[in-house]
């Protein structure tokens, strides 16, 4: 989250940022989990009109993607990227779990409840099989 923000802010290219993070990392995270790091950073940064076109439709009537706040849009680009495009070896609701955990460090109760609800639906139209 903390890359793609970055990569968002400063306009800097994805594996520009990836690269700076696995050099001089911001928490002993990232480095245990290189490839996976690698991946949703990539995948989120290239695919950032489709990942905001999914999160457009989700919200209210009176929002707007301008009008998120700029971490908690990184939380869900990061999120949604690996709901419906990394190996589901991991179960939709740990993949929520662990990105709403993210979120509660800068977010507000109702932006976290803001989040469950859109990643619930994200994961439940991206995967049917494991809601059925």
């Amino acid at each position: 989250m903390q890359a793609l923000f970055q990569i968002t802010v400063t306009g800097a290219s994805a594996d520009r940022v990836i690269d700076e993070f696995l050099v001089r990392p911001v928490t002993d995270s990232h480095v245990a989990h290189k490839p996976l790091f690698r991946r949703i950073v990539a995948g989120a940064a290239g695919r950032l009109a489709e990942l905001d076109a999914t999160i457009d439709p989700l919200l209210g009537e009176h929002w707007s993607l301008k009008r998120l706040d700029i971490t908690l849009l990184c939380v869900l680009r990061c999120a949604i990227w690996e709901l419906l495009h990394a190996s589901p070896a991991a179960p939709a609701r740990v993949v929520i779990a662990e990105y709403l955990k993210i979120a509660r460090g800068f977010a507000e109760k109702g932006e976290i409840k803001f989040a469950n609800a859109l990643l619930d639906r994200v994961a439940r139209s991206g995967r049917v099989s494991e809601f059925a």
